[in-house]
Order: structure tokens, then sequence, then C-alpha cells
């Protein structure tokens, strides 16, 4: 008699590549996930570095006392009051410093996250 179905290895052999190809799958997008959380905060931290790039060479006096001075630190508030960025973006409200410095060649070298 010939019956039509399949045999218990073929299905065992099914269930067994579904099963590594779901784990595949899932290892897969935790790792992308953790890589998008460190390419958001990297961003994240550009995007204020930015912002404070455009503030102080918006801004003649501040450009005037880093070059008297070497350095300046700014806030994060100098940046919101003035428009550079929104207040609901910010994500980490323990930074509120950044380092401006001048090099010797005259270019700006933005410092944030800052700790004193």
């Amino acid at each position: 008699m010939n019956k039509k179905g399949y045999t218990i290895i073929e299905m065992l052999a099914v269930i067994t590549l579904l099963s590594l190809l779901s784990y595949l799958v899932v290892t897969n997008l935790g790792e992308s996930h953790a890589f998008m959380n460190e390419t958001n905060e990297e961003t994240y931290y550009r995007n204020i570095k930015s912002a404070a790039n455009l503030y102080v060479s918006n801004n003649y006096e501040l450009m005037n006392k880093i070059g008297t001075d070497g350095e300046l630190i700014i806030t994060i508030n100098d940046l919101i009051d003035n428009g550079y960025i929104l207040s609901d973006n910010l994500k980490d409200t323990d930074n509120q410093d950044i380092l401006i410095k001048m090099d010797e060649v005259g270019l700006m070298e933005v410092i944030y996250p800052y700790n004193k």
C-alpha cells in the first residue's frame, strides 16, 4: 500500500531547521537593536556638538573670548535659549557643560560631554 505522508524523521528535520532559522533571526535582531542604540547615542552627541559649533561661530563675542582665553565653556541651556536645539530632544540632562577650544591652526574643537 502506498501511503501519502511524511515520516517522523522528515518532520523532525523540518522542525530542527525551523528552530535553527528562528534562533538566528532572533539573535540578529537583538544585535542590530544594540547597534542602533549606540548609533543613536553617537548621533545625539554629534548633533549637540554641531549646534555648539554653530552657536559659537555665529556669536562674535564668544569667538573673541575663545581667541583670548583659548577655551570657553557653554551650557546646553545656552543652546536652548538661543534656539540651536530644542529642549524636548535632550536625552542627557546631567551633562550640561560643553567645552569649546581653539587649536593652533584656528580650528574649533567641541568637547561634549565635558566633565570639569
